[in-house]
């Protein structure tokens, strides 16, 4: 037989408290309509395209709390702009 397994409702600053989101996930998740950050990548690039995958890395952030970005890498640097409502 199985344990019985305790299964405990938490907050979402509970469960912020012990993520461990990078901190440029950090930064993506607190912008604001139409403000925009950089910072240095540090992620590879890969294929003919040299896709940066620090995209992803923005994209899974923005998605997390439901916000709209537009991400380039660029010589280096990453930036990031959180669109507005309906992606302006």
């Amino acid at each position: 037989m199985t344990e019985p397994v305790t299964i405990e409702r938490i907050s979402r600053e509970e469960f912020d408290a012990v993520a461990k989101w990078s901190i440029e996930s950090q930064a993506i998740r607190k912008l604001q309509p139409g403000e925009a950050i950089k910072f240095p990548c540090r992620w590879k690039h890969s294929g003919n395209t040299k896709s940066c995958h620090g995209a992803a890395m923005a994209a899974h952030a923005a998605k997390r709390e439901n916000i709209h970005i537009r991400f380039r890498c660029y010589k280096g640097n990453c930036y990031v702009l959180r669109l507005g409502e309906g992606g302006e």
